[in-house]
């Protein structure tokens, strides 16, 4: 098995469509999947990895903003998904802030060293367990903001994905690829320490610089892995339908087209 990380966080969907690439799973955004599978892509999330939302707003203290509506006329930095575009404007909104009224640097993976350079005045679509460790261990203090907190409705924040065809024709490589995945969620659970260490030597760089933010993020990430990757019908339907209401999507997509709970290794007993 070979594991990769995307050049880029829009691209793992990319990756599995693609036939020079040829992945036979990636993982995406729950919200990322709904659109692209509402633009008729022919994809199914199998199991879920973040059994929740992490996508929040991030500034630091002392920048002067003390709420959404202060980002009016600010530079916010995103990853870059569609989605999060989306979600953006929808949130702003409720602040009475419109999507014209700021400024978004697409920035991929450098959200946090666009933020302390000074490049954006904040971050949209980073995380309390990820951005907000690494930029305490710069020594900064940053102001986190949830999605959930200003109206978005809880979803799988990461989800497994694989092509239709593949659902179809090899059944038995989603079972056993997430069979493989609830034993590796099991390890790390029982160890991160263990976790630190493989994520050190997978020989890519890391945001973070020291061993001591590296097991910070670790510890704050074990606790909202989806330890048996299942994921709920109804809270993927009132996801979409949220999505559906606020223009997102144009059309609600049946809750079976988004994913499948099929695959699922079965409880012990």
């Amino acid at each position: 098995m070979t594991l990769g990380s995307p050049a880029s966080p829009t691209w793992p969907i990319r990756y599995l469509l693609s036939k020079l690439v040829g992945a036979d799973f990636a993982v995406s955004y729950e919200p990322q999947v709904a659109i692209s599978i509402e633009n008729g892509h022919p994809i199914t999330a199998v199991g879920s990895l973040v059994a929740e939302p992490t996508a929040a707003f991030i500034w630091l203290q002392g920048s002067g903003i003390e709420s959404i509506s202060d980002l009016k006329g600010k530079t916010i930095a995103i990853p870059g998904l569609p989605f999060q575009k989306s979600f953006l404007e929808s949130l702003l909104a409720r602040s009475g802030v419109k999507l014209e009224d700021v400024k978004l640097r697409y920035v991929g993976y450098r959200a946090v060293p666009t933020l302390v350079s000074g490049g954006a005045d904040a971050i949209f679509g980073g995380s309390s367990q990820l951005e907000g460790v690494e930029l305490r261990s710069l020594g900064r203090k940053p102001v986190i903001t949830p999605v959930q907190s200003m109206g978005a409705p809880p979803y799988d924040e990461l989800v497994l994905i694989t092509t239709d065809e593949r659902v179809s024709e090899e059944p038995q490589l989603v079972r056993d690829f997430l069979a493989a995945l609830s034993r590796g969620t099991a390890a790390a659970v029982r160890n991160p320490r263990a976790v630190v260490r493989e994520v050190e030597g997978v020989g890519e760089p890391s945001p973070v610089s020291s061993r001591k933010a590296r097991e910070a993020q670790v510890a704050a990430i074990l606790p909202i892995l989806s330890r048996d990757a299942y994921m709920d019908p109804e809270q993927a339907e009132g996801l979409v339908n949220w999505m559906h209401g606020e223009g997102m999507i144009p059309k609600k997509i049946p809750v079976p087209s988004l994913l499948t709970n099929d695959f699922l290794p079965q409880p012990e007993g």
